[in-house]
């Protein structure tokens, strides 16, 4: 069939017009999905009776802090401070979606890469397929129970446990969730807890959640990946997690958490540690929290001999739903061994345990 420029010009100008009142649409549509913006401002004074005094060096001279080891939240004692605050813009519509966060405070300054401070989260993601998302760029990790927002954990205080699980990652993940009681996720990262990678290769993760009812939900999760540096003899690690929670009754919530890991040229050697928290409402502004941890890692798999026991408990008032006041105890008992002695007592000598506390106070919107 031929078309004459007067068929033509008309074409075109049905398309243009189609095109506008499309764009039109999108767009009523996108004003019906308004871009989200989140804050969290998390404060703190913590306290220990341990005294050894850590050490900065500047100017190649030793400085004295309040930092304080085994810690990312109320890594500074003595001082009132911020754990973090943070400012959140999300953007959630029918094809693509994307997430930018910054933070700033101890916890990211102690915890974050340095070079991507103050970035928590940056990505993007496109629908690939119904209930099928791609999203890439740099999460908050996928792994644990315990999040590193305070105001998502029964306690405000991490274990040991959440401690050795990384905080942050890079890459890309790919996520279906056929129905909404379960979710399965897949990871291609530069590594496990890092955002630049340290080597040429990948580390690949998984997720796998299922919730039967609103009360109950198990994960499973982890990463495997060669994670030596570059120029290294290439070593896998393998780390896994797996976690549950449950609501048995509507003040009382619960959480248990375990982790497993080991290196390829060592098999037999293996890094495990666990928690069990519960969090009992004892009315809507009250609460008190409870978590048991342990962690062994005598083969030295992720941390330098890291061995013990810890318990924490806590107070929580809630003056409204999206603010909060904590109290909250703390001891720590490592492995009487030499590396696990990294505190000190009142008279200086090497000690492997600590009663810390800290009251804190959270704001989000």
């Amino acid at each position: 069939m031929q078309f004459s420029t007067k068929n033509t010009k008309k074409v075109f100008m049905l398309t243009i017009s189609a095109f506008i009142l499309s764009s039109f649409s999108i767009s009523a549509k996108a004003a019906e999905e308004p871009i989200k913006l989140e804050g969290y401002i998390d404060s703190y004074i913590a306290m220990d009776n341990d005294s050894n005094v850590m050490f900065d060096t500047s100017k190649d001279k030793k400085r004295a802090t309040n930092n304080r080891g085994l810690n990312a939240l109320g890594f500074r004692k003595n001082e009132f401070n911020l754990n973090m605050a943070q400012l959140s813009v999300s953007k959630n519509a029918d094809w693509y979606r994307g997430r930018f966060t910054l933070a700033y405070g101890t916890t990211p300054l102690q915890s974050w890469t340095t070079e991507y401070l103050p970035i928590q989260e940056a990505y993007a993601g496109i629908k690939a397929y119904d209930n099928l998302w791609i999203d890439a760029g740099i999460f908050l990790t996928h792994i644990g129970v315990e999040s590193l927002l305070p105001k998502n954990n029964h306690l405000s205080l991490l274990s040991l446990t959440t401690m050795y699980e990384p905080f942050y990652q890079s890459g890309v993940k790919i996520s279906y969730k056929p129905v909404d009681q379960f979710e399965a996720c897949l990871h291609v990262l530069n590594g496990l807890g890092i955002i630049e990678d340290n080597n040429n290769d990948k580390s690949l993760g998984w997720l796998l959640s299922y919730s039967p009812n609103a009360s109950f939900n198990i994960t499973d999760s982890g990463s495997i990946g060669n994670e030596e540096k570059a120029g290294d003899p290439a070593t896998f690690l393998a780390f896994n997690n797996l976690n549950l929670s449950y609501q048995p009754i509507d003040p009382l919530s619960l959480k248990a958490s375990v982790d497993i890991a080991m290196k390829s040229n060592a098999m037999s050697n293996l890094y495990y540690s666990g928690l069990l928290s519960g969090k009992y409402a004892i009315n809507k502004n009250f609460a008190l929290s409870l978590r048991g941890e342990m962690t062994n890692d005598d083969k030295k798999v992720l941390t330098v001999g890291t061995n013990g026991l810890g318990v924490t408990a806590g107070l929580e008032f809630k003056p409204t739903d999206n603010s909060y006041l904590r109290l909250e105890g703390r001891q720590l008992m490592l492995a009487n061994n030499t590396e696990n002695q990294v505190f000190k007592d009142a008279a200086g000598a090497a000690s492997s345990s600590r009663l810390e506390g800290m009251l804190s106070m959270g704001v989000y919107f």
